[in-house]
């Protein structure tokens, strides 16, 4: 696969969205004549004619990026991995499961409803396709996706926008205790591009909710897959997302935007685990007075991996903080990419934000790019930003190894000990021992040896 063929596959999947939209609209013209009904009100691909406009405005926000390569600062180091071939080599990953969750399948970027959960088993949640319904009937998904296409330099967002043919929206009121579970499989070998449904989470005043987004790829292959996930957390709610990445070796490029209003939280973690190919966009916006976001991210490579973060705090209102770790452990001859931006801007006072991206490097062929950024324009914050990068200091390998432990358990001490500030706080249980389960899979870890 190259840059090219990419190309020609985008434009056919465009004219394919674009003839189902007016073959569904042609019929549903002529069912709406039928009934006596106005056919200028007629729905087209299940929503409105608003949504048809949105997806022409996304594509021409696309194409004026288009496919991204290395001279788009925002892709330096990620777009050469994008079109090399991936290794066949790999175990099958492991299927994580979380006792209770309701679980949401999507598999080659269709919805599966025989693999997912009744949508009505959660008292306070409410689930369904836009396909489904009116597009104007629900003006917090409008709001929704103008605020996804706000983001610019954003060019698989934007795709993604315009050719997926439906969205899961999410509505949660109240407290919900059990995370819904949304699992994104691919077994497609042949697709070079697989567009996922965009999800829509909308959280209530005072809700509360979990939402666990797990990709894993159950063949090796070149196919990259997109998805688009948006948050609305409304006046004190509490939002936890957790994205895990694992498998054997899709391209996965995925984008969270959230908007945080007042007396909100919004907590991201971040897990990219031996697989291949990850490019994770994250951008938050605090827009009401007493909004919050803490952000955890870590990433454990091996092989040839990639795993690209790149986060963006948007802080707009004052009173307002801000929380960002990332770690990373890259052995093998894989590439970690770090790059966060947090903005403050003028009338953001009293504004918190921290950024810490910490790394260690496992083999003398890894490497790590790190970028912090902060740009301010108001006078009264507190904000700091840092990175560093190492690896196992020797003294400590010593010492333990002095007292009797094994270099192996030595190593795994060491870096369990290094990532735990982030995997300890992950909030869901399972989610936690699976994600530590990679990390001792990845680094080759046994029982402490006496």
């Amino acid at each position: 696969m190259n840059k090219v063929d990419l190309q020609n596959e985008i434009a056919s999947l465009y004219e394919q969205r674009n003839m189902l939209v007016r073959a569904r609209s042609e019929a549903e013209a002529k069912n709406s004549g039928a009934n006596g009904n106005n056919a200028n009100e007629v729905r087209k691909n299940g929503v409105s004619n608003s949504t048809v406009s949105l997806s022409e405005r996304a594509f021409a926000e696309f194409s004026k990026i288009g496919v991204p390569d290395q001279r788009f600062e925002e892709w330096k180091y990620a777009a050469p991995k994008l079109f090399k071939a991936a290794s066949a080599q790999g175990a099958l990953s492991a299927e994580l499961v979380i006792k209770n969750a309701m679980v949401l399948t999507v598999e080659d970027g269709e919805f599966i409803i025989e693999e997912s959960s009744n949508p009505n088993m959660l008292s306070g949640v409410t689930v369904h396709l836009i396909s489904d319904d009116n597009f104007e009937t629900d003006p917090s998904v409008a709001i929704a996706f103008e605020s996804i296409l706000e983001k610019k330099n954003l060019p698989f967002a934007s795709l993604q926008t315009a050719i997926e043919e439906y969205t899961i929206a999410i509505h949660v009121t109240g407290e919900i205790e059990v995370p819904i579970h949304i699992r994104y499989i691919t077994n497609s070998l042949g697709a070079l591009l697989i567009s996922t449904p965009t999800v829509l989470l909308f959280a209530a005043p005072n809700s509360k909710v979990t939402l666990v987004e797990e990709h894993v790829s159950h063949q090796p292959g070149n196919t990259i897959v997109t998805s688009l996930t948006s948050v609305v957390a409304q006046s004190g709610s509490q939002v936890n997302y957790i994205k895990v990445d694992h498998g054997t070796g899709q391209k996965s490029i995925a984008h969270t935007t959230a908007d945080v209003f007042s007396n909100a939280t919004f907590n991201a973690y971040t897990a990219c685990l031996q697989g291949g190919f990850v490019r994770n966009d994250l951008h938050v916006r605090l827009l009401e007075p007493s909004a919050d976001v803490h952000m955890y991210g870590v990433s454990v490579l091996d092989a040839e991996d990639l795993a690209d973060n790149h986060t963006v705090v948007d802080h707009v209102a004052p009173h307002c903080t801000s929380r960002e770790l990332y770690k990373g452990l890259y052995g093998g001859k894989s590439v970690g990419v770090f790059n966060g931006k947090i903005y403050v801007r003028p009338d953001a006072q009293k504004t918190l934000a921290y950024q810490a991206n910490h790394t260690l490097l496992l083999s003398d062929s890894a490497q790590i790019n790190t970028k912090p950024q902060l740009e301010i324009w108001a006078d009264d914050v507190k904000c700091s930003h840092g990175a560093t990068t190492g690896q196992l200091d020797e003294d400590a390998l010593f010492y333990l190894r002095s007292r009797g432990i094994g270099m192996q358990a030595a190593k795994q001490l060491l870096t369990n000990a290094f990532v735990g500030e982030v995997v300890d706080r992950l909030p869901v249980t399972e989610v936690r021992e699976f994600v530590q389960q990679h990390i001792n899979n990845t680094l080759h870890v046994t029982e402490i040896e006496a």
